[in-house]
């Protein structure tokens, strides 16, 4: 098998893998009844995994394969950012801070961090092509 093909197999078995955590973690709460108040930040913190905890594995591991290890850390921490703004936005969007309310401040914050993702990203892959 060629080398790229087998780090894209990696990849995809430890996104399944992941995945299948994500999920046992769920049923594990919903079975002991952990759900209830905490329910939302469950499944912000479900999603996070489900989407940033294969790269994160693979980030920690240096895996370089399809993605590079920087870009794999730069998706963590977004992804671990709009996770935090998610529950600020859920459990704090009625208070406000003078005029303006915790929701406003977090939709704003979480819209700044995908702008910011996205202008690293881009300026990343330019590097990249220029480097060729």
């Amino acid at each position: 098998m060629r080398p790229d093909r087998l780090s894209g197999r990696r990849e995809a078995l430890t996104h399944l893998a992941v995945i299948g955590v994500a999920v046992a973690i769920l049923a594990v709460a919903q079975a002991v009844g952990v759900l209830g108040p905490t329910t939302a930040a469950l499944f912000i913190v479900f999603y996070a995994l489900v989407l940033g905890g294969a790269q994160l594995y693979l980030a920690v591991q240096g895996a370089d394969g399809m993605v590079p290890v920087k870009s794999r850390w730069r998706y963590v921490a977004t992804i671990v950012l709009l996770a935090g703004a998610g529950i600020l936005v859920f459990y704090g969007g009625g208070h406000a801070i003078g005029p303006i309310t915790l929701r406003t401040v977090g939709v704003g914050i979480a819209i700044a961090i995908a702008v910011m993702y996205l202008l690293f990203e881009s300026a990343s892959g330019y590097e990249a092509t220029q480097s060729e």
